[in-house]
C-alpha cells in the first residue's frame, strides 16, 4: 500500500517539478524566483527520496523504509489499538503541536527550517485527522 502511495507521490513531485523548472526561467522579481526556487528543491528531495526508495527495493526485493510514510504507517496502526480515553488525549496533544508548529512559522524567526517545520505541520494534520476519524469509528460502535 505505501509503494502506491509513494509511486503517485513520485509522479506529482515530478510532474510538479518540471512545471516549476519553466517557471525558474519566467520568473519576474527576487520573490517570486524564491518561492519558485524553494518549491522546485522541495519537489526535487521528495522524488529523489521516493526514488531512492524503489532503487533499493528492485535491487534487495524488501523495502528500505526510510521514507516517512512508513514510519506514519506504524504510528497510525498503533492509534488503532489505543482505547478512547488515550485517542481523546492524543488528539489533545497533536492539537497543541500543530498550534505550536503554526506558531513557529508565524513567528519567522528560523527560515532555514521552515521547510521541515512545513513537512511537521502536514505529518501532524494527517495524524490528527487519523486519529479524529478513529474516534470517530469508535463512537458509533
Amino acid at each position: 500500500m505505501e509503494l502506491k502511495v509513494l509511486a503517485s507521490d513520485k509522479i506529482t513531485a515530478y510532474h510538479n517539478y518540471v512545471s516549476l523548472h519553466e517557471r525558474l526561467f519566467e520568473c519576474a522579481d527576487l520573490d517570486d524566483c524564491f518561492s519558485v526556487a524553494k518549491n522546485l528543491l522541495k519537489n526535487y528531495r521528495q522524488n529523489r527520496e521516493i526514488f531512492s526508495e524503489f532503487a533499493y527495493y528492485q535491487e534487495h526485493g524488501c523495502i528500505l523504509g526510510k521514507h516517512p510514510v512508513f514510519a506514519e504507517r506504524k504510528k497510525l496502526d498503533s492509534y488503532r489499538k489505543l482505547g478512547i480515553y488515550q485517542l481523546t488525549l492524543k488528539k489533545r496533544n497533536l492539537e497543541h503541536a500543530i498550534w505550536r508548529i503554526r506558531a513557529e512559522l508565524k513567528r519567522g524567526d528560523k527560515p532555514h527550517l521552515d521547510a521541515q517545520r512545513e513537512q511537521r505541520l502536514a505529518g501532524k494534520l494527517r495524524e490528527l485527522a487519523a486519529v479524529t476519524e478513529i474516534i470517530n469509528t469508535s463512537e458509533k460502535k
